[in-house]
């Protein structure tokens, strides 16, 4: 298990540690900065005067602020389910989160990559790929494997995806996911006993938790200061761009 993550003032990570009984607080804590944040956010988009907004940049713009409204709602929900020590809802919303702030961060390095290159095509492909991805309709892009994404964080954060696989492990309808979950078996009587909550449930969310929890609301946090950084580069390209095809016309 890696240490709790902690965000502070939206500048860098910290690593601290932290007793059981502070756990939710840290990932409640860094839950509010991201509440702020989502507050400065836009309802829609709209131009600024008489500049155009590139189209590549209204997909940037979209797919970041999208990002951020799922994984604040995400996240309420995460640490309500584990305050309520209901395991697998827990687990589950928690992987979810993971993979939320992983594929943010990991399009928000890819289109860093791209713009220093000034390759416009390649950062509009990077975020169609991604935000218009669909598994059950051919004519989208189809997308990558989540764990493109969790790998690309595991370079950041050493330790995620270990975090990551045992969420899995608990949100699949597996061994973990199922039987130990919700029974215990009396290896004396031969009986098995059902119950909605794991005995154990308390002390397997403590040890998880709060990396999963803490964890991903830095990196989302991390992803949207690059995306900040780069913006205003790849508005720039995008104008270029614009003033060409005008040019043309």
């Amino acid at each position: 298990m890696i240490p709790i993550m902690k965000y502070v003032k939206a500048e860098c990570t910290v690593l601290v540690e932290n007793e059981s009984s502070e756990r939710i607080l840290d990932a409640e804590e860094i839950l509010i900065a991201l509440e702020k944040l989502k507050e400065t956010t836009v309802g829609r988009f709209e131009d600024v005067g008489n500049t155009l907004k590139p189209m590549v940049v209204w997909k940037y713009d979209g797919y970041m602020q999208a990002t951020l409204y799922r994984i604040t709602d995400i996240a309420t929900d995460a640490i309500e389910m584990w305050r309520r020590l209901k395991l697998v809802s827990a687990v589950i919303l928690a992987r979810s989160l993971m993979e939320t702030a992983s594929a943010t961060y990991w399009l928000a390095k890819r289109a860093e990559r791209k713009i220093a290159d000034g390759n416009l095509d390649g950062a509009n492909e990077e975020v169609n790929d991604l935000s218009f991805a669909s598994k059950i309709t051919k004519e989208l892009p189809q997308g990558k494997s989540v764990m493109a994404y969790i790998d690309e964080v595991e370079k950041l954060l050493p330790g995620y995806r270990d975090v990551y696989d045992i969420m899995s492990e608990a949100s699949h309808p597996n061994h973990m996911g199922t039987l130990w979950a919700y029974s215990e078996l009396d290896k004396e009587s031969f009986e098995v006993t059902f119950f909605s909550k794991h005995p154990d449930a308390e002390n397997f969310l403590e040890q998880n938790m709060p990396a999963a929890l803490s964890g991903s609301l830095s990196i989302m946090q991390i992803a949207l200061d690059e995306y900040n950084k780069i913006r205003p580069a790849l508005v720039e390209l995008g104008q270029q761009d614009l003033k060409k095809y005008i040019k043309e016309d």
